[in-house]
């Protein structure tokens, strides 16, 4: 409901001068006096927040997928086998540094074994010469 007070000038011509206040009003829509407006607000806002979260999880879980293949194959490694690599994605990402890094560890890791071993396999044949 609105209120309007009539000028002065508009007064002068339909009431004599006398000052008026013209009400107007409407039906408010039956969406806004009952309380579904709310109810389907409180619905959409919980369906945008569960498709969100959804897929959230779905982009989460496939930007993990190459740590998880990297961490299975980091535990398959031992020091009796130390030439498994473990998988690097495509591209020039954070997760593909991360492999290649690992790689490029892996690498001096099995070169400093193999460095130990010959010299502990040589190591008691040329102390036993002196």
């Amino acid at each position: 409901m609105t209120a309007s007070r009539v000028s002065p000038q508009e007064a002068g011509l339909l009431w004599a001068g006398e000052p008026h206040t013209v009400y107007a009003g409407m039906d408010e829509p039956s969406l806004l006096a009952s309380h579904r407006l709310d109810l389907y607000v409180g619905i959409g806002v919980l369906l945008a927040g569960t498709l969100t979260g959804w897929a959230t999880w779905l982009v989460v879980r496939r930007t993990l997928r190459p740590v998880a293949a990297m961490r299975a194959r980091i535990a398959e490694i031992t020091v009796s086998d130390l030439s498994l690599r473990v998988p690097a994605p495509p591209g020039h990402d954070a997760i593909a540094g991360l492999a290649t890094t690992a790689n490029e560890t892996l690498s001096r890791l099995e070169e400093a074994v193999g460095q130990q071993r010959r010299f502990a396999s040589s190591s008691p044949t040329s102390c036993a010469r002196r």
